[in-house]
């Protein structure tokens, strides 16, 4: 194996992940991000390893969502489909 990729990742679980010596370290990590919720501390520490950060983002993401919560449930992904 010469790479891999992770997908939701935080900088703890990263950090975890090469404290334990892991052999091959992610070269990616697809993270939700967008103008709602920009989770700083994984896109920093991603950073600094060399993960490459990927980013999506949900449709309808619904009232659940990082979107909803950071916006007091103003961007319900689900309610405005």
């Amino acid at each position: 194996v010469r790479a891999i990729g992770v997908s939701n990742f935080s900088a703890q679980h990263l950090a975890a992940l090469i404290e334990d010596g892991v052999e091959v370290v992610p070269m990616v990590n697809q993270i939700e991000v967008h103008p709602y919720y920009v989770p700083q501390e994984t896109i920093a520490y991603s950073q600094s390893r060399g993960i490459a950060v990927q980013a999506y983002s949900p449709l309808a993401g619904g009232p659940g969502s990082n979107a909803a919560r950071a916006s007091g449930g103003e961007q319900d992904g689900t309610r405005l489909l």
